[in-house]
């Protein structure tokens, strides 16, 4: 059975979400603000993000992994670049990254995307059913990663792919709602999270969506 080793639960106590079990904690920077259960970034365009000092603590390095988040958004727009970032560790380029992020379509609204990048490549693993998540309600997203299989799940439909990327291991911290401190406007999350989990190991999937309630 995989090990939970990251569960917040998007209730803040001042600027800070914590984590009891791992001991971790997202720290609140720039514009957020606190709401019954959860925390709403990116309101008016303005860039806020939660941080975590994990360093390589959730970097999955060949383990299987996944990473589950719940959470409402608004749309994302079309034009202008955007893929509004709702978690990742790592960052483009790096040869190491996990990112779960939201892809604008003319067609079917706003998306859900995986992009995985390792020490052997990278690959963006997108929702085949086109399941729109700009629509007012709460949905569940997962990132991850089962032996050579790559996917993202959408509120229990899963969307894979054959690929294998090598070790992944950041060494940067987690971050929720945009990639960085000095993250841009086309990055920035626009909506509110309930829930992040990250699991490493066998059934690390199965087990970080059984407590996507958090």
């Amino acid at each position: 059975m995989a090990v939970v080793t990251a569960e917040w639960s998007m209730q803040s106590r001042g600027v800070t979400v914590p984590d009891p079990g791992s001991g971790l904690t997202l720290k609140l920077s720039g514009s957020w603000s606190a709401l019954p259960g959860q925390v709403r970034f990116g309101a008016d365009g303005a860039r806020g993000l939660a941080l975590t000092d994990d360093v390589g603590r959730l970097s999955p390095r060949k383990a299987d992994f996944a990473v589950v988040a719940a959470f409402t958004t608004a749309t994302v727009p079309t034009t202008g670049g955007y893929s509004s970032n709702v978690v990742q560790k790592g960052l483009f380029g790096t040869g190491g990254q996990w990112k779960m992020q939201l892809h604008p379509s003319k067609q079917w609204g706003t998306l859900a995307e995986c992009r995985f990048e390792g020490d052997k490549g990278s690959v963006i693993v997108r929702d085949g059913r086109n399941s729109r998540l700009d629509d007012g309600r709460s949905h569940v997203v997962a990132c991850w990663r089962s032996g050579s299989r790559l996917g993202v799940t959408v509120d229990g439909h899963k969307t894979l792919v054959s690929r294998s990327v090598g070790k992944i291991a950041p060494q940067t911290g987690v971050t929720v709602a945009n990639q960085s401190t000095a993250g841009s406007v086309g990055d920035q999350f626009n909506g509110s999270i309930s829930c992040v989990v990250v699991a490493i190991g066998p059934r690390s999937l199965a087990r970080a969506q059984s407590r996507s309630g958090c």
